[in-house]
């Protein structure tokens, strides 16, 4: 009988502690709604309780860490858009305070109107319609960018000059917004049906693809690519520069096609039981024997470094170009108000096969273990006369080609039109090195 009293005394004080604590998190709660409910009744003017609320969900997540955010309504499905490489708008991926002083552009997605337009990556935004950035987030600017398919939105932009000494250029444009479908794999020189060539120029049958972001469709694609080169590609190159991320399975998808066996990525939460291996399966769907080399820089973020990591680790792929970001933390995106609007909470760190640290901390140096490294011999930092030749290299692959396509029988010389790129030459020379003889 005493045995069976203390059983339910222990069970009534678990209760009760719960209760506390539950009980402490909603006064909480109750304190934010009735700081609302007095803003709303005393302040000296009118206010709208969705803007308090808004408001409210933002500071929450602010001070947590820079990649955690609350997604209003009024972002919210163009934030899905996205990742859904479909929308109307400009095309653009940008990054503002207080990640840097002011709204800067990251890249402009391949196909884009922004990309058409001229827009390069580092073009720092003055003006939108004639109101000033200063101070814009990006959430701010996204209201301002997007709209209806076919108008247009006048951008005022500093770029900087090349000229030592010179001022920074002042460029203002015109952007026509249209209904973008994203496409997230690129090859290296579009054709004149509109299909892209993943070859790059010369008689080595070297297969060049391109990946801007990681979203819905980039499996399917990256895989699409791969089928048309498998036959005849001798090598590979992997270009994942200015790629800021995005889906985390897309990222672990196009590494299992490379690998038949091992950890892809290591997921960490909070708790120890918190943890995700993925794994490769078997089988590969190109050639075991095809050299890889992935380019990145330091616009190469998350999901970007999940495959260029995962893939270097494994011993499938050279990595080439420059450090890249360290953004080693996983963001989960918690659907609110009857999916209206979101939080993006960072719930998550990965680490590589290696298990090295990918994540650059507020203070960390150079000299710290962050991102992912190029090879010995393979680090190429472009200057930035390079960096705007390559962002110009990439529009004019944009527009079909006169001549036929390269499909790897081009001149041998052509190695010389990779000139403006001196990353992807190197990345060239180097599987010209590896190539198997035939």
């Amino acid at each position: 009988m005493l045995t069976r009293n203390l059983q339910i005394i222990c069970v009534a004080m678990i209760v009760c502690l719960g209760c506390f604590y539950q009980a402490q998190r909603l006064r909480l709660s109750g304190e934010i709604g009735t700081a609302m409910q007095l803003i709303s009744r005393a302040y000296v003017e009118p206010v709208d309780q969705r803007k308090l609320f808004d408001s409210a969900m933002s500071g929450m997540l602010k001070d947590l860490d820079p990649y955690s955010s609350y997604i209003p309504p009024v972002e919210y499905k163009p934030f899905q858009d996205v990742l859904k490489q479909q929308f109307e708008g400009l095309g653009v991926n940008l990054v503002g305070p207080p990640a840097v002083e002011r709204l800067t552009v990251i890249t402009p997605l391949a196909g884009s109107p922004a990309l058409r337009a001229g827009v390069e990556p580092g073009d720092v935004i003055l003006e939108i319609e004639g109101k000033s950035t200063e101070g814009m987030s990006v959430d701010d600017a996204s209201k301002l960018l997007r709209g209806p398919e076919g108008t247009s939105v006048h951008l005022k932009m500093s770029r900087k000059s090349l000229e030592e000494g010179k001022e920074d250029l002042v460029i203002e444009v015109d952007i026509k917004r249209a209904a973008v479908e994203v496409e997230s794999v690129v090859g290296a020189q579009r054709k004149k049906d509109g299909a892209w060539d993943y070859f790059l120029p010369g008689t080595e049958k070297v297969a060049y693809v391109r990946i801007d972001i990681f979203g819905e469709k980039t499996t399917d694609e990256f895989r699409k690519a791969l089928e048309l080169v498998k036959g005849d590609a001798r090598g590979l190159v992997i270009d994942l520069r200015d790629n800021a991320g995005g889906l985390l399975p897309a990222a672990v998808d196009i590494c299992d096609m490379f690998l038949e066996s091992g950890p892809i990525v290591t997921i960490q939460g909070r708790l120890p039981e918190d943890r995700v291996v993925y794994d490769a399966t078997a089988g590969t769907t190109i050639a075991k024997d095809v050299p890889i080399v992935v380019l990145v820089n330091g616009g190469s973020a998350s999901a970007s470094e999940i495959v260029a990591a995962a893939l270097h680790d494994q011993g499938r792929a050279k990595v080439a170009g420059e450090r890249s970001f360290g953004k080693g933390t996983i963001q989960q995106v918690f659907v609110m108000d009857g999916g209206r609007s979101g939080l993006k909470l960072t719930t998550a760190k990965y680490y590589p096969p290696s298990g090295k640290n990918i994540h650059r901390g507020p203070r960390m140096t150079e000299k710290d273990e962050w991102g992912v490294v190029p090879d010995e011999k393979l680090n190429v930092t472009l200057t930035e006369e390079e960096t705007r030749k390559l962002y110009q290299r990439w529009r004019n692959s944009e527009v079909p080609a006169s001549g036929t396509s390269s499909s790897g029988n081009g001149d041998p010389s052509a190695a010389d039109t990779l000139s403006d790129d001196p990353a992807l030459k190197k990345a060239y020379e180097q599987l010209k090195e590896m190539l198997q003889p035939i």
